[in-house]
C-alpha cells in the first residue's frame, strides 16, 4: 500500500493568496473561513502543484494575483510548494510560474512576452516532462481523481466506466461459476463443450424460427399432394383387378405363342409385331403422361394461389399489430410531450422564484430580545439567500435531469414510430400487389381448367404422330398376315391388350394414391418433430434467460458487499424481460441524485475506500462546504476539510 500524506502547502502570490501556509504534518486538518477567504483557492494550489489543474480539472485556469481596482499585478512570482510523505519518505514539489519579459535590440523597454512555469522536485529543477512522469509514477492521475475525490466517481465519471471499474473490483465471474451455483442450470455446462452461452442463444433463436417457418409449410404441401390426387372408385376391387391383368397377360402371351408358331408368319412380322406392341404400350404412357402434365399446371397455379391468400391473412395480422403500435407509440410521444412542456412551465417557476429578504427587525436576541447587530443580521440573511440559491439551482438541477431523461425517451418512441409507420405502408403495399396476383391466378386457372376439360390427348401433335405409325404398321402386318390362322389371334389379342391397358390405368392411379398417401404421413411425423424440437429449444431459452438473472444477481451481490453503505444497482429489468447495463448509485434506496451534502460526502468516502483498498494507494482529500456534514465514515485517507464560517480570515486547526 503507498500512502500519501501532505505535511505541508505554502502558497505565494496564488490566485489572490499573497502567503498563507498550512501544515497538517499528515493529520486531519479544518481551514475555516468565511466565503471568498481563499479555501477552494487551497485545493486548486494542490491539485495545480501535482497535475496543472484546478479544482474543477481545468488546465486554463487564472493564477495570478490583481489589485484592488482588478488589473494583474505584474512581476510577482506565482508559487506553491507541498512537502509531502510517501510512506514516511519525504518529498516536495514546486511550481514556480513568472512572467517573461524580453528587451529588443534598439529598445529602452522590456516587453512582456509570455510566461513560463519552473518545476522542482525535492528542490532539484527539473523539466515540465521529467515532472510529469514524475507524478505520474507517484500516483496515476486518473486513479487520484478517484480516490481524492467524493464526487468524481459518482458525478462526473460516465457511468459505463463507472460499471466497468466496478466489475474489476470483483474480478471476472465466468459463466461456469454462475451455473455451479444453481443446479436448473446444470445442462447448459454441456453447452459450453461447444460454444458460449451468447453463441448457444443465437443458435436457439435461428433454430427455433428455422424450425417454426417448417411448420407453417407443412399443411400447404399436404393439402398441395392432397389435391393432385387422382379419384379412385369405391367399388372397384383392386386385388380382382390385380388378377384379372395376370390373367390377360398370360393369356396375351398365349397368344403370342400361338401367333409366333405360326409357319405363315415371317421373321419379319415376328419383328414388326413386337414394335407394334411396344407402340401400344408406348400410346397408353403418352396418353398418362399427357394428362398429369396438364394436371400438374393446374396444381401449381391453385397453389400458388392458395399462397397468396395465406399471404393476404398474415400481411391483415401484420397491418393490424403495426397499426395498434403506431397508435401505443404516438400517444406515448404526446404524453412525453406533454410531461416535458410540464416540466419547462416547472423550470420557468422555480426559476423565476426570488429570494425574499426578510424584515431586518425580525432579527433580534433570543436572550434579551434587543436587535441583533446589523452585522449578524447581514450574516444571517446572507446564509439565507445561500441557502435559498443551493434549493434554487437543486431543484433545477433535477427538472433538468428528468427532462433530458424525457427527452431522450421521446426520441426512442419517435425512431420506433418512424420504423412501424414504414412497416405498415411497405405491408400494405404487399397486401396490394397479393390481391392483384390473386386476380391473375383466378384467371389462369379458370382458363386451364377449360383447356383441361376440353383436353383430347388425340389433338397432340406427339400422339398423333405415335398413332399413325400404329396405323400403318398395322396396315402392314394385314398384308402380311395370314388372313386364315394368324387373324382371328391378333383380334383377340387386341381385344386383351385393350382390357389390359385400361387395368393398367387404374391401377397406376392407385399406386400414385399410396405413394403419396405415404408421403403426407412422413410429413406430419416431421410436423411432430418440429414442434418436439420447439419444446426443446423453448426449455434453453428458460435457462438461459434463468441465468443471465442469476449473473446479474450475483455481481450486483458481489460488488455491493464490498461496500458499507452504498448499493449499485447494474442492470435494469425490462418490461419485455431483457437486461439493460446500466450503473446507478444509491444509500438506502435513494438514488444519489436526491442525497444531501452530508450524503453524497460519506458516499464519495465509502467509495474511496474501496477504490484506495483497489489500487492500493491512498492520498489526501479536500471536502469542501464541510460545514454541511457533521459525521464523516470512517477512512484511512487524510482529510482536509474546508469549512464556512464567519471568519474574515482563514485559519487552520487540527482535527
Amino acid at each position: 500500500m503507498k500512502e500519501i500524506k501532505l505535511h505541508k502547502m505554502t502558497l505565494s502570490n496564488f490566485k489572490g493568496i499573497k502567503f498563507f501556509q498550512i501544515e497538517p504534518e499528515g493529520e486531519n486538518i479544518f481551514v475555516r473561513g468565511d466565503n471568498a477567504t481563499g479555501k477552494t483557492s487551497l485545493y486548486d494550489a494542490y491539485l495545480w502543484v501535482l497535475f496543472g489543474k484546478d479544482s474543477a480539472y481545468r488546465s486554463d485556469f487564472g493564477i495570478k494575483t490583481f489589485d484592488k481596482n482588478g488589473d494583474v499585478i505584474p512581476g510577482l512570482d506565482h508559487s506553491v510548494e507541498a512537502e509531502f510523505r510517501v510512506n514516511g519518505k519525504p518529498l516536495t514539489l514546486k511550481k514556480v510560474y513568472r512572467e517573461k519579459w524580453t528587451k529588443k535590440r534598439g529598445e529602452a523597454e522590456r516587453l512582456l512576452t509570455g510566461h513560463e512555469t519552473e518545476h522542482y522536485i525535492n528542490e532539484v529543477p527539473c523539466k515540465a516532462g521529467e515532472y510529469t512522469s514524475y507524478i505520474q509514477d507517484l500516483v496515476d492521475e486518473e486513479v487520484f481523481k478517484l480516490i481524492t475525490s467524493v464526487t468524481y466517481f459518482s458525478q462526473q465519471m460516465h457511468w459505463t466506466k463507472r460499471r466497468n471499474l466496478l466489475m474489476s473490483i470483483v474480478g471476472n465471474l465466468t459463466d461456469e461459476e454462475v451455473i455451479e451455483s444453481d443446479p436448473e442450470l446444470a445442462s447448459l455446462m454441456i453447452v459450453l463443450d461447444d460454444r458460449t452461452l451468447e453463441e448457444h442463444q443465437k443458435w436457439v433463436k435461428s433454430q427455433k424460427a428455422k424450425y417454426n417457418k417448417e411448420i407453417v409449410q407443412i399443411p400447404t404441401r399436404i393439402d398441395e399432394i392432397t389435391r393432385g390426387l387422382p379419384t379412385l372408385s369405391a367399388k372397384v376391387d383392386y386385388t380382382k383387378l390385380k388378377q384379372e391383368k395376370e390373367l390377360l397377360v398370360n393369356k396375351i402371351e398365349e397368344i403370342d405363342q400361338r401367333i409366333n408358331s405360326q409357319e405363315a408368319i415371317a421373321e419379319g412380322f415376328k419383328f414388326k409385331q413386337g414394335t407394334l406392341t411396344r407402340m401400344y404400350v408406348d400410346l397408353g404412357n403418352l396418353e398418362l403422361e399427357l394428362k398429369k402434365k396438364r394436371s400438374k399446371t393446374l396444381m401449381e397455379l391453385e397453389g400458388s394461389l392458395r399462397n397468396c391468400k395465406g399471404m393476404i391473412q398474415e400481411l391483415d395480422w401484420h397491418i393490424q399489430n403495426t397499426s395498434q403500435t403506431i397508435e401505443s407509440r404516438e400517444k406515448l410521444i404526446q404524453e412525453s410531450a406533454d410531461t416535458m412542456q410540464k416540466l419547462r412551465t416547472q423550470y420557468n417557476d422555480v426559476k423565476a422564484k426570488r429570494f425574499q429578504e426578510p424584515s431586518r427587525d425580525a432579527f433580534n436576541c433570543p436572550t434579551c430580545k434587543q436587535s441583533l447587530p446589523e452585522h449578524d443580521i447581514h450574516n444571517q440573511i446572507a446564509e439565507m439567500k445561500q441557502n435559498f440559491d443551493s434549493e434554487i439551482e437543486r431543484q433545477l438541477k433535477k427538472i433538468n435531469q428528468e427532462g433530458l431523461k424525457e427527452k431522450n425517451n421521446k426520441a426512442l418512441l419517435e425512431q420506433s414510430l418512424i420504423e412501424n409507420q414504414k412497416h405498415l405502408k411497405q405491408d400494405i403495399e404487399d397486401q396490394e400487389k397479393n390481391r392483384l396476383r390473386i386476380l391473375e391466378l383466378e384467371e389462369e386457372i379458370a382458363k386451364e381448367k377449360e383447356i383441361l376439360n376440353d383436353f383430347n390427348p388425340a389433338l397432340d401433335e406427339s400422339y398423333q404422330r405415335l398413332q399413325n405409325k400404329i396405323k400403318e404398321l398395322e396396315e402392314q402386318l394385314d398384308n402380311a398376315r395370314d388372313q386364315s390362322t394368324a387373324q382371328p389371334e391378333i383380334d383377340v389379342k387386341r381385344s386383351y391388350q385393350r382390357e389390359l391397358d385400361e387395368i393398367n390405368l387404374q391401377l397406376n392411379s392407385k399406386d400414385i394414391i399410396e405413394r403419396q398417401q405415404k408421403r403426407i404421413e412422413e410429413l406430419k411425423g416431421e410436423e411432430e418433430k418440429y414442434r418436439d424440437l420447439i419444446l426443446d429449444l423453448e426449455k434453453d431459452e428458460y435457462l438461459l434467460e434463468k441465468f443471465t438473472i442469476k449473473k446479474v444477481d450475483m455481481l450486483e451481490t458481489a460488488i455491493n458487499q464490498r461496500f458499507d453503505t452504498v448499493r449499485f444497482k447494474l442492470f435494469n429489468r425490462l418490461t419485455n424481460g431483457a437486461i439493460e447495463d446500466c450503473c446507478e448509485v444509491t444509500v438506502n434506496g435513494v438514488p444519489y441524485s436526491d442525497l444531501n451534502t452530508a450524503g453524497t460526502v460519506n458516499a464519495g468516502l465509502d467509495i474511496i475506500n474501496v477504490l484506495v483498498d483497489k489500487y492500493q494507494v491512498s492520498a489526501p482529500i479536500f471536502i469542501d462546504n464541510r460545514e454541511s456534514t457533521n459525521n464523516l465514515i470512517d477512512t484511512e485517507s487524510q482529510i482536509i476539510s474546508l469549512v464556512v464560517t464567519k471568519d474574515k480570515k482563514m485559519k487552520v486547526e487540527v482535527a
